[in-house]
């Protein structure tokens, strides 16, 4: 496809640089939303048995508006996928590879909401690639047309068949239904880039043209909340805005049909509605998987570095290798504790079981290798797994450890320390025993 006209660059410098307002060609809200506290009491549940009512009315604790999050690289690239398909998708990995990494280590707060003119044209670059590969597979192409079968474009594309295509594939993207006036605004670009003098756009290439612009959205790279203010005076997103959060934080993923299904008929309203799909969701491949990515996380198994040379060859392990089973078995018991019924605290913290999935594992965990469960009654719980012990490098530190410990999995902060800490003296060292204390203790 050749470099994008105007109206294209047009589009996606509005989308990186312009305001929130329903007079957008893309469709989205008119005035910043800010959502209020909801009302009422929650009583959270409590493995004690014992219940909690509290109600939260500060906006500065509460955090009183509703956010507007950019798709993280895994989430971008699963809603390119589930709209275009994977060999679209691969075809045009080498754009991708140039989109962020958003690498998040220590910290939620590690991610970056906005990056450098480098992401825009990363992201133009793979809009462009995407949108040839999806046109240039027939199959691909009727799927999202429609009725209208895939053209040879030997023709003009008809205007009736191109505003189908954007319907459709504008509802997987944008991850709800397109106005009537979004939809025109596509047209009238497609019939532009036909009849400019400076363009004369081939119909292959008006087509590609409107599908990048689709990509290029905000729509598509932000979760943008919409909905209508309620007689009580609060503004309640939509059915498309709860399908598409809910999918995304459990999925990484954009809604599935089912969840689109029940967006469109208004079946998300309830509590149990949206408990019977976000359990259907979580025990999804994709749930599973975001799971396994979300233990990795919270029990430093991501940041876990390559074992010490010397300390691999000692135990007669590869260092690069035995690193990346360890973490596999990491996520292996945390699917195993989380889908486990009762799943529970006290089962992380004390299981007993381990997944000896390789020889060299199974040498570390001290068990026979096995492709599933097995019982390790001196590797109990997540603290003991390889992977953790590695978390805070290849050297023994019980302080980060315990720091870990405290702040990730028992959500407690660490006080300061004393102001004068640094000048505290040892004056009592007869009470040292050096043959049975370190030099820290």
């Amino acid at each position: 496809m050749r470099a994008l006209p105007l109206p294209v660059l047009l589009l996606l410098a509005a989308g990186c640089e312009g305001v929130i307002g329903s007079t957008s060609p893309i469709g989205v809200p008119s005035e910043p939303v800010r959502l209020p506290p909801p009302p009422g009491e929650f009583p959270p549940a409590d493995p004690m048995g014992r219940t909690f009512r509290f109600q939260c009315d500060d906006l500065a604790k509460r955090g009183g508006s509703s956010a507007v999050r950019r798709l993280t690289r895994t989430e971008y690239e699963n809603t390119l996928t589930d709209t275009f398909g994977a060999t679209a998708v691969q075809g045009a990995s080498t754009a991708l590879s140039l989109v962020f990494a958003d690498p998040i280590t220590e910290s939620v707060r590690d991610f970056r909401q906005l990056h450098d003119d480098q992401l825009v044209v990363a992201l133009v670059d793979s809009s462009i690639a995407v949108a040839s590969q999806a046109v240039a597979a027939p199959a691909t192409f009727a799927r999202l047309s429609g009725p209208c079968r895939a053209p040879a474009f030997t023709q003009p594309y008809s205007g009736a068949c191109l505003d189908e295509l954007v319907r459709s594939t504008g509802r997987l993207l944008w991850r709800r239904p397109l106005a009537d006036a979004e939809v025109q605004s596509y047209r009238a670009m497609f019939d532009a880039a036909r009849t400019d003098a400076d363009v004369r756009a081939t119909p292959r290439e008006q087509v590609e043209l409107v599908l990048a612009a689709l990509m290029q959205a905000p729509e598509v790279l932000f979760q943008l909340p919409a909905g209508a203010v309620g007689a009580d005076g609060r503004f309640q997103v939509d059915a498309f805005t709860v399908a598409a959060r809910l999918s995304y934080q459990l999925t990484s993923a954009p809604p599935d049909e089912a969840l689109r299904l029940a967006a469109d008929q208004g079946l998300l309203g309830t509590r149990e509605q949206l408990k019977a799909q976000a359990l259907r969701l979580v025990d999804s491949p994709r749930g599973r998987a975001r799971v396994r990515e979300l233990a990795s996380f919270w029990w430093a198994a991501n940041r876990a570095p390559r074992p010490h040379t010397a300390v691999a060859a000692n135990a007669q392990v590869d260092a690069a290798r035995v690193l990346e089973q360890a973490v596999a078995e990491t996520q292996a018991f945390a699917e195993h504790v989380f889908y486990a019924q009762p799943a529970t605290f006290t089962q992380m913290m004390t299981s007993d079981a381990v997944f000896p999935a390789t020889a060299e594992l199974a040498k570390l965990l001290g068990v026979q290798r096995d492709s599933g469960a097995v019982r390790a009654p001196s590797r109990r719980g997540v603290l003991t797994r390889p992977a953790f012990l590695l978390g805070k490098g290849d050297r023994p530190s019980p302080i980060l450890r315990g720091a870990h410990v405290r702040t990730h999995l028992l959500c407690d902060d660490l006080p300061a320390p004393p102001a004068n800490a640094d000048e505290v003296a040892m004056t009592n060292t007869a009470m040292l025993d050096r043959n049975t204390l370190t030099s820290r203790q």
